[in-house]
């Protein structure tokens, strides 16, 4: 779930494991840009958005780096993350 805030700004959850993780960033469309961070990692990358007509879905494609931050067991790590949703 995502909430959009004033100057391009939003608010949300994801799931992780099961388990809903609170995240909130921005968002520059014009570059299609997008940074947010959570409790446990932070993102910057490009968001993609494109809509598959002939089976009425949107696909959302996230390329970036992720960086990991305590009290993630993996606190200090960082790489490159893919990310393809409907």
């Amino acid at each position: 779930m995502m909430r959009v805030l004033p100057d391009q700004q939003f608010q949300g959850t994801i799931q992780f494991r099961g388990t809903p993780i609170p995240i909130e960033g921005s968002w520059n469309e014009s570059a299609q840009q997008i940074t947010f961070h959570s409790p446990y990692a932070a993102y910057s990358g490009h968001l993609t958005i494109y809509d598959d007509v002939q089976i009425q879905l949107r696909h959302l494609v996230l390329t970036g780096r992720l960086r990991m931050l305590p009290p993630s067991l993996q606190a200090g790590e960082y790489g490159t993350w893919v990310v393809a949703g409907v």
